[in-house]
């Protein structure tokens, strides 16, 4: 019989982690530069995005 591992274990292992820490600060930014600030719901539409 083959292990059960729960899907979060299997996710976390695609997942990149880097040594320096979390990326999300940079993530915010690109997305900002790409589609400007994020709408009411907190979604990067860009402009003429319905």
């Amino acid at each position: 019989m083959t292990e059960q591992r729960p899907e979060s274990e299997l996710v976390a292992e695609g997942v990149d982690r880097h040594d320096w820490g979390p990326t999300e600060d940079d993530e915010e930014a690109i997305l900002r530069a790409l589609y400007g600030p994020p709408d009411a719901d907190g979604v990067y539409r860009g402009e003429g995005t319905p």
